[in-house]
């Protein structure tokens, strides 16, 4: 059961991921320029897994 909760969460991770590195590749900035400085693909896992991530989701979709 906890494996498949974490796949599920994982695609939105991934897809965050993949956006953040679409978007900073126009600035010629890569994942390795990323890995000095931070774990961009945990960091994009933990957004996605916060509890204030789903406050903030319900939020914007209450209005």
């Amino acid at each position: 059961m906890r494996s498949a909760r974490l796949g599920i969460r994982r695609k939105p991770a991934t897809a965050l991921l993949a956006d953040m590195l679409h978007a900073a590749s126009q600035h010629g900035v890569t994942l390795d320029t990323f890995d000095w400085v931070a774990d961009l693909p945990g960091n994009c896992y933990a957004a996605v897994v916060s509890p204030l991530h789903a406050r903030t989701t319900e939020w914007a979709t209450a209005s």
